[in-house]
């Protein structure tokens, strides 16, 4: 079993991380910064759209196991599926598992990525 443990600044309210997406995004147009440039703002998600990502990941037995203020735990099963990655069939790598290379069943890194992004609007 596959253990992932998420330590971060998270909020409750969807009111208050629609609020730092758009600090973050204020931000950005003001420093004429452009879209796709990489940009480090920590935008902090709420506690039930972090389960729900780690959902989406396939993750079983997601639970919040602490929280003092804002910093907040969660923690994430997940059985370990081995997976043949484009970098280890070129052999550039040895075959790992989940916790070294992300292969969630048939989900690409590409649509994982989508889905975080569209669980944030959900």
């Amino acid at each position: 079993m596959l253990k992932y443990i998420e330590c971060d600044y998270m909020v409750v309210e969807q009111t208050e991380e629609d609020f730092y997406y758009s600090k973050n995004e204020k931000i950005s147009k003001e420093q004429n910064i452009p879209k796709g440039e990489f940009y480090h703002y920590d935008t902090p998600c709420t506690i039930e759209n972090q389960i729900k990502m780690l959902e989406l990941a396939r993750f079983e037995e997601v639970n919040m196991v602490w929280r003092k203020e804002n910093t907040t735990i969660i923690v994430a099963d997940k059985i370990p599926v081995r997976c043949a990655h484009p970098l280890i069939l070129r052999g550039r790598l040895e075959s790992q598992t989940l916790s070294h290379i992300l292969c969630i069943g048939e989900v690409r890194l590409k649509n994982l990525l989508k889905g975080l992004k569209d669980v944030k609007r959900a």
